[in-house]
């Protein structure tokens, strides 16, 4: 190796490498201390485990990135031909510094819970609470199971449809109080007694007011309801056992287990094939359910306020009739492998994720040379600079001719942000979640809801839906603002959504959708009505017209194979045409000027 290749090494080094380094461990021991402090040993608040375990380090990671290595990226002399290497290696080091942080995360959960051993589910209530349990006497109520079904979107454009079952069994005390023979039963004296629908064995002939002896030990507080059955209701349901009446006798659970079932199917398939897949499914989770022994387990997880499923298995237990009306005892996971192995080999790979991180990232910064001049200002100026601020952030930050769509881009994050922190989703968001916070459906427009037409188009399905429209948004709104202005470009955003919305509830009468896409297209049809007028130089648009031709051709080509509200998006791209060259004719000389005040090689830079 030449001297002005090692020394061009250890330049990069020092200031592209080291602060990497430095950075990813910051992030690593900072946040993981915080998370454990505030969030785990003092309690001072719940946030959902989606967002403390994955979205937090990877946005802190994207803010450190982009506020003090993407000004060192610049050192680098990264060509554009090829594709658009800054913000390749600006996304690779955001993932590279998150995700030790992220591994991290997940083994701080599962090292720092206790194991309590109960004697019986009913200690549950009376100890000091821990994350992890063991029981030794309880049984496993199938019978008075809860269920909860649940049909969701998921990928992108919602291109699965997932069916889950959730599934919450009572816990109860084994009171080993034995069996008898149908035989035993139908010859015993007295009324039949049926706690928590176990029969109990018919005791000894004994005098009238002695209690059974099986049900002595039976706190009041455990008792749930009491139903006395007589005569000939007794006997319709249970037959000559009942001749003598029937005692009904619930228990309140002191817990909960819960049990999830979930199958992925493609959301391209026919209504009548998803049906068929459904039908399927349900009799085999059925089948399952029935031969499973929910009992063979070695530890059970208690599931907090935090975790992604709590509602919907809190929902199962309120759709059992028995407990509809009772306080919601703790829902437990059942856990398989021994306790000591919970944590997995989160760990290690801890440390292996630091040192692949740091390997490629070493790697990719040594296979390409530096900037002289970025390297000789580099020297004359600090890289965390105002100027370097800016071009880190540059398309989210308003500028003169150029402020709606970075306000529009806030209004979709902050909604987004607004719904991870109620506690609804992060990677993809339930679609009855999304109804209520106004996505677009059709009885609901016909029942005078006419407001979701617009809201719909400020909420996303998740985080890739959200980021992909917002990156159309970001392209499209750099040169269609400037051009319009901002009074136009809003009215025209908003005129095509309601357009969009409308087309949708149109083609599908009783769908839930949501997203900006159909007034993005819109932004689209109209910029590429403009591109077929003469308001652009030849040489502008034959480039514009392939990438956003392209651009629109790809994206109604994949709505085709299903899971995509495609009918917005012609709604949208429609409306936006026909609003392109209704303007073009109304304003053509006003166009023609603010075209030739921006030079060819301006758009093209931008473009870039």
């Amino acid at each position: 190796m030449s001297s002005s290749h090692s020394s061009a090494f250890l330049y990069k080094a020092k200031r592209i490498f080291l602060p990497f380094m430095l950075l990813s461990i910051g992030l690593l021991m900072g946040y993981t201390f915080l998370h454990w402090l505030l969030l785990i040993r003092l309690e001072l608040f719940q946030v959902k485990n989606v967002i403390t375990e994955f979205a937090l380090p990877f946005s802190l990671a994207a803010l450190l990135v982009l506020l003090w290595l993407r000004p060192r990226i610049q050192l680098l002399h990264l060509k554009r031909r090829s594709g658009d290497l800054p913000t390749f290696y600006t996304i690779v080091a955001i993932v590279a510094m998150g995700t030790p942080t992220v591994i991290a995360q997940g083994y701080l959960e599962t090292a720092t819970g206790k194991l309590t051993n109960l004697d019986s589910i009913t200690q549950i209530g009376n100890l000091p609470k821990t994350k992890y349990y063991s029981i030794k006497n309880f049984y496993i109520d199938k019978k008075s199971a809860g269920i909860f079904q649940e049909t969701t979107t998921a990928g992108k454009n919602n291109r699965n449809l997932v069916f889950t079952y959730y599934i919450t069994c009572p816990i109860r005390v084994d009171r080993q109080i034995g069996t008898n023979s149908a035989s035993d039963i139908d010859n015993a004296s007295g009324p039949l007694y049926i706690l928590d629908g176990e029969i109990i064995p018919a005791p000894k002939p004994q005098k009238a007011s002695t209690p059974h002896p099986a049900l002595t030990d039976l706190d009041k507080k455990e008792i749930s309801s009491i139903q006395i059955l007589k005569d000939t209701a007794a006997q319709r349901l249970y037959g000559t056992r009942g001749r003598e009446g029937v005692v009904l006798i619930s228990t309140i659970p002191r817990g909960f287990l819960a049990i999830q079932y979930s199958k992925t199917i493609s959301n391209s398939l026919s209504e009548e094939e998803k049906k068929q897949a459904f039908e399927q499914f349900s009799q085999e989770t059925q089948a399952e359910f029935e031969q499973q022994d929910l009992a063979q387990f070695t530890f059970l997880e208690r599931m907090e306020a935090t975790h992604a499923d709590l509602e919907a298995f809190q929902i199962s237990i309120q759709k059992s009739p028995k407990f509809q009306h009772t306080g919601l005892g703790p829902i437990l996971i059942a856990h398989h492998t021994p306790f000591e192995a919970r944590n997995g080999q989160k760990l290690p790979w801890v440390f292996y994720s630091i040192v692949i991180g740091a390997a490629t990232w070493l790697l990719m910064i040594s296979v390409v040379p530096l900037s002289a001049v970025k390297k000789l200002k580099s020297t004359r100026k600090k890289p965390l600079s105002k100027k370097s601020l800016q071009r880190s952030f540059a398309g989210f930050l308003p500028t003169e001719g150029f402020t709606i769509t970075p306000i529009l881009l806030y209004l979709n994050v902050l909604v987004f942000i607004f719904m991870v922190i109620a506690g609804l989703g992060f990677i993809s968001f339930r679609a009855v979640d999304l109804l209520s916070w106004g996505a677009n459906y059709g009885p609901a427009i016909q029942d005078g809801e006419l407001w979701r037409l617009l809201s719909n188009v400020f909420l996303h399905g998740g985080l890739l839906h959200l980021f992909m429209n917002m990156y159309a948004l970001l392209f499209i709104g750099l040169f269609l603002e400037p051009l319009l202005g901002r009074n136009r470009y809003v009215l025209l955003y908003l005129a095509c959504g309601i357009a969009a919305s409308l087309t949708s509830i149109w083609w599908y009468k009783a769908t839930v959708s949501v997203g900006a896409s159909g007034a993005i297209f819109g932004l689209f049809g109209f910029y590429l009505a403009l591109l077929t007028t003469n308001i652009f130089p030849k040489e502008v648009k034959s480039s514009f017209l392939i990438s956003i031709g392209t651009f629109i051709g790809f994206n109604l080509l994949y709505g085709l194979t299903g899971g995509v509200d495609n009918a917005a998006h012609i709604g949208g791209l429609f409306t936006g045409f026909a609003l392109g060259y209704i303007y073009y004719f109304l304003n053509r000389e006003m166009l023609l000027s603010k075209a030739e005040e921006t030079p060819v090689e301006e758009q093209e830079q931008v473009s870039a």
